[in-house]
């Protein structure tokens, strides 16, 4: 009977591995993984979704721990098993062991990792053809228009930057943002974010949130500086809606907080880009000093403010990044971590000067986020 029983988890173990093969060879087709994506992935992310909402603290987080546990819990079975010479015993938890853990990588893949290999997601402004003067014009509009918004946002009684929001509010504000990008590529459905509770474990890791498709939930941390929140929220959410690349998901979040007109919601965004403005004015060091040093006060102590709290939690932030990026790169993502990042870049090119000698000449090429940013700037300077 036993080894009739073993048969049974023998097969089972390698049809879960069978299977789970089977849909990583699949999501290697573009045209499979976007099938999946609309027709499989964000019905499961809907339906799921909509049920633990109901449940008020994150089941991600509480499965996290429950999965530790069992992990801990089978192994020292398993020792006493081997101990104890009951093979048999030892080889069947084995096996359904890895029957469990292969059918829940699968359910993983089909609810979020064929998401990676999607085609690439269009936004308004990604093709725009941005310029040198647009940059030193529009560059400008930003500046003043986030300084501007630093003298507007809710402050704490230490004069940083505070969500005038309760967190539910956050959410339906976030909800409505995204009601802007309609459907098609993404998912119409927006699940609500949840709040961590160990988050001081979260930050310790520097993780700021987490989509979890199986659950179809987006759970962030609680305790993070509320000038990242926005952000932080729009990018889980956008995972939600079927994005799954990091790169793209920041840029419908960017797109999304530096578009609003929330105060609060753009001043956020903007935080979050500064940088990539300044970059952008690549082609006079004089503007981008003048812009650098007009910076308000009072954003500089909201970005002071932020690198002080996160230098407060290290203890496993070099841990947390190596599986972030083993994580991603065996989701496909051959950049890992690195695409984050969606960088302007400066390449050569060889050129043809008028003697008819071939030169090389150094170019810049914006990034995709620069181009939508400006485009957005564009249409808002344009309003004004």
């Amino acid at each position: 009977m036993k080894i009739r029983e073993l048969t049974k988890k023998s097969v089972a173990a390698l049809v879960s591995i069978a299977l789970l093969v089977t849909l990583v060879l699949l999501k290697n087709s573009t045209s499979v993984s976007e099938w999946i994506a609309i027709n499989l992935s964000r019905k499961w992310v809907a339906v799921f979704g909509r049920i633990f909402s109901i449940i008020p603290f994150s089941v991600y987080e509480l499965g996290l721990y429950t999965a530790g546990i069992a992990v801990l819990a089978v192994a020292v079975v398993l020792v006493k098993r081997l101990a104890k010479r009951q093979y048999v015993p030892a080889v069947s938890l084995l096996f359904a062991t890895i029957t469990v853990v292969f059918s829940c990588l699968s359910v993983y893949t089909l609810s979020a990792g064929f998401n990676y290999n999607r085609s690439e997601i269009s936004l308004p402004g990604k093709d725009y053809a941005l310029t040198d003067q647009e940059v030193r014009q529009y560059s400008q509009f930003f500046m003043d228009d986030f300084n501007h918004l630093s003298n507007k946002v809710k402050r704490d009684e230490n004069g940083i930057v505070k969500c005038p929001y309760s967190f539910d509010k956050l959410n339906s504000v976030l909800q409505k943002e995204f009601k802007k990008l309609g459907g098609g590529y993404v998912s119409r459905y927006t699940p609500r974010g949840k709040k961590i509770l160990s988050s001081w474990i979260m930050s310790q890791m520097h993780f700021t949130g987490v989509f979890f498709a199986p659950y179809g939930e987006v759970n962030v941390n609680a305790i993070m500086p509320d000038i990242d929140l926005p952000v932080t929220l729009a990018h889980e959410m956008a995972h939600a809606k079927g994005v799954m690349r990091e790169d793209e998901a920041n840029m419908i979040a960017y797109y999304l907080t530096c578009g609003s007109d929330d105060e609060y919601i753009r001043y956020c965004g903007y935080s979050a880009v500064i940088s990539r403005v300044l970059s952008a004015v690549h082609f006079d060091d004089d503007l981008r000093g003048e812009l650098y040093s007009s910076i308000d006060q009072k954003i500089r102590d909201d970005f002071n403010s932020v690198g002080e709290f996160w230098s407060n939690y290290n203890l496993f932030s070099k841990i947390s990044n190596f599986f972030n990026n083993l994580y991603l790169k065996l989701q496909g993502v051959k950049d890992g971590t690195g695409s984050y990042v969606d960088d302007d870049v400066i390449i050569d090119v060889p050129v043809e000067d008028g003697s008819g000698n071939i030169i090389i000449e150094s170019r810049y090429i914006y990034s995709d986020l620069q181009k939508t940013l400006y485009f957005l700037l564009k249409e808002r300077a344009t309003r004004s």
